[in-house]
C-alpha cells in the first residue's frame, strides 16, 4: 500500500492560529486586505487562524504561508515559529494514496479517439488490401493448367485437349479458340499427324496478359 502526509489539526497550530488572529484584530486589519497585500487567499489565512491546516496540500506550502502572514504581523519570534513547527510535526498523518491505474489497451482503443482511429485505420486496410490484390491481378499472369493428355505419346489422328483456366481468360489451342464451361475447364478435340506435333495453349487475362503452355505430341500412328 502506498502511503502519504495528510494535515488536520492539533493543539499547538489552534495555539499558533489564536496568536496571529490576536496580533491582526490589534491593528484592526482586515482578512481580506492582508490577504490582497500579501498575495495569499484569504481561506488560508482564515485557516491558520483557526488552526486547520487541512486545506495545505503539503507542509512546506503551510510553513510559508505561516511565515510570510506572521512577518506581516511582526510575529517573527523564534519562539513562536518552533511553536508552530511542533504543530506541523502533530498534525502530520499518514493516509493510504491513491495511485492512477494506467489504462490497458483496450479501454484506450474504446475511446471516441480510439474508435474514430481504429475504423479509420480498418478503411485503409481495406483500400491498400484492394488495391494490391487489383495490382496482383493486373501484374500476374492468368492460371491455366494442362489436364490432358497425360502421356505425350499419342496414337490416332486425333487428340482430345482438355485442361482449365481462370475465369474470363480468352483461351487458343494452336491458335483456334476455345470456350470453357462453368467450371473454368476447356476441351478441344486437336488433329495430329505421324511424328512429332507441337502443342501451343495460351491463356490470356483480362490484363491483356498471356500465359502459354507447350508440349511436344508424339504421334506413333494414323487413325483408321
Amino acid at each position: 500500500m502506498v502511503t502519504g502526509i495528510e494535515l488536520s489539526r492539533s493543539g499547538h497550530s489552534r495555539r499558533a492560529g489564536e496568536q496571529l488572529r490576536t496580533a491582526r484584530r490589534g491593528r484592526n486589519l482586515p482578512l481580506d486586505e492582508i490577504a490582497n497585500e500579501i498575495r495569499i487567499p484569504p481561506k488560508y489565512l482564515r485557516a491558520l487562524e483557526e488552526g486547520d491546516l487541512s486545506v495545505f496540500s503539503a507542509d512546506v506550502y503551510a510553513r510559508g504561508a505561516y511565515q510570510k502572514y506572521a512577518r506581516f504581523l511582526g510575529l517573527e519570534s523564534r519562539d513562536i515559529y518552533h511553536s508552530f513547527l511542533r504543530s506541523l510535526s502533530e498534525v502530520r498523518q499518514r493516509v493510504s494514496l491513491k495511485l492512477p491505474v494506467p489504462a490497458t489497451w483496450l479501454q484506450r482503443a474504446l475511446t471516441p479517439y480510439g474508435v474514430i482511429g481504429f475504423s479509420v485505420g480498418l478503411v485503409g486496410l481495406v483500400i491498400v488490401s484492394y488495391l494490391g490484390w487489383q495490382v496482383r491481378s493486373f501484374i500476374q499472369l492468368p492460371d491455366l493448367e494442362l489436364l490432358e493428355p497425360v502421356n505425350m505419346v499419342v496414337e490416332g489422328d486425333t487428340v482430345i485437349i482438355r485442361g482449365r483456366a481462370e475465369a474470363d481468360a480468352l483461351i487458343t489451342v494452336n491458335g483456334e479458340t476455345v470456350l470453357p464451361g462453368e467450371d473454368q475447364e476447356f476441351l478441344f478435340e486437336l488433329p495430329v499427324r505421324p511424328g512429332i506435333n507441337v502443342l501451343q495453349v495460351e491463356a490470356t487475362g483480362a490484363s491483356g496478359r498471356t500465359r502459354v503452355v507447350t508440349r511436344d505430341l508424339l504421334v506413333t500412328g494414323e487413325g483408321n
